[in-house]
């Protein structure tokens, strides 16, 4: 299935401030200091993060970090009978609601973007997932280039919305795009055939289409020992299914524990059967919560041997650039992502785009390298120069930028 262009940082949204008509300005603390009352925003089927549980309240992963947070405020700003308020968002009016202090923090699914980043504050992130689709059985659709003359649904004011025009202009298909207006009117469009194919971030497609698989884990494997894309990364060997409606999706205990982040299968058949593997928590722990990580936006893949010499790397190898996020960090010091499909060794890989021969001097011509490369890069400021050597064209380029932080 399509994996959109941009990866979805999903974070919780605060309102910088109150901006009630005719009224000054005020911080949100001070709001809730006045009011006694946080408005918090959630969304009615955007499921496992935002959605109406069947008590009829609001429940979810985000709905859960914002309980604890408005738990913290009542702690820290000695504020103990502060009340909750929820309120209703959508994709449309969920950002004009924090801006007009409608809602004081929105509990959602809603991806970080330097646009909305000009009109409201965002957490830390809370959630990593791309665009995907969720389509029928009998439609036979498999990827991207099999939309033509399709029925898509997408939510309009969303990034996968600009994710999937995109991918679709790379692919030359030409699809009727159909606006749904929240994910349970898409998976509707699916149930009733008004959609071959609905368009959205794939934790949420798994949410929507409650694709759950079980199983047992069956071995551990050591850190670049499973796959040479992500060699920082521990793996549980799993007999659970995984498919595309669960990959990228959290695996739980039996106990409710959450163990580890689904990764994908090795299979012969290109089905889902076979070896399953799993992103230990321990390894998101690490990466994502204890280590300085930066997102730099970036798809790569390390080209060494017969590959490296068939692309003319002047070196024992380097990392192709499949995909730049716009606006990321890989955006801003300007390297460029692959055009087409082409044949590299035999091997179908997306070319074109640049391949990464150096880092702040460090040549990387292995995962070992690239892992070094990431460690310095951890203690980099913002100010500092952020340089990369590139082949691009069979010319070997230097690319420099400011670091901006983020």
């Amino acid at each position: 299935m399509w994996t959109g262009s941009a990866c979805a940082i999903i974070v919780l949204l605060a309102a910088l401030a109150d901006p009630a008509a005719g009224q000054e300005i005020r911080p949100t603390l001070d709001k809730l200091r006045e009011t006694g009352v946080v408005q918090l925003g959630y969304r009615e089927t955007s499921r496992p993060f935002s959605f109406v549980g069947t008590d009829g309240q609001p429940a979810g992963y985000s709905v859960d970090l914002c309980l604890q947070v408005v738990e913290a405020i009542r702690q820290s700003q000695k504020l103990p009978a502060l009340k909750i308020s929820w309120v209703v968002v959508t994709p449309a009016d969920r950002i004009p609601k924090l801006v007009k202090g409608l809602v004081d923090l929105e509990c959602g699914s809603t991806t970080i973007t330097f646009s909305r980043m000009e009109q409201v504050a965002f957490s830390h992130m809370i959630y990593v997932d791309g665009g995907s689709l969720l389509a029928t059985a009998a439609s036979r659709i498999a990827t991207v280039r099999d939309l033509g003359g399709k029925r898509v649904g997408v939510i309009s004011h969303t990034t996968t919305e600009k994710a999937l025009a995109a991918a679709l202009a790379r692919a030359s298909v030409q699809p009727t795009i159909v606006t749904v207006n929240d994910h349970g009117d898409g998976l509707g469009g699916l149930e009733e055939g008004r959609l071959d194919a609905y368009a959205s971030d794939r934790i949420l497609l798994a949410g929507v289409s409650h694709s759950l698989s079980s199983g047992i884990i069956s071995a551990r494997w050591e850190p670049n020992s499973v796959a040479a894309d992500f060699p920082l990364a521990e793996f549980f060997q799993t007999t659970a299914v995984i498919n595309t409606g669960n990959s990228g999706g959290p695996m739980f205990s039996w106990t409710g524990q959450l163990i580890g982040i689904v990764s994908h299968n090795i299979t012969k058949s290109g089905g889902s059967e076979g070896l399953g593997f799993v992103v230990t928590a321990n390894t998101v722990r690490k990466l994502l919560l204890e280590r300085n990580r930066r997102w730099y936006g970036l798809d790569v893949l390390l080209v060494t041997g017969a590959m490296a010499e068939a692309l003319h790397v002047p070196q024992a190898g380097g990392f192709l650039v499949k995909q730049v996020v716009p606006d990321s960090i890989g955006s801003q010091v300007g390297l460029r992502g692959g055009s087409r499909m082409g044949l590299v060794d035999g091997r179908p890989v997306v070319v074109g785009g640049d391949i990464i021969l150096s880092v702040q001097g460090i040549a990387v011509t292995s995962n070992q390298d690239m892992a070094k490369v990431l460690k310095s890069l951890e203690t980099l400021k913002p100010g500092d120069e952020l340089r990369v050597t590139v082949l691009r064209d069979q010319k070997v380029q230097e690319l420099s930028t400011k670091f901006t932080g983020r």
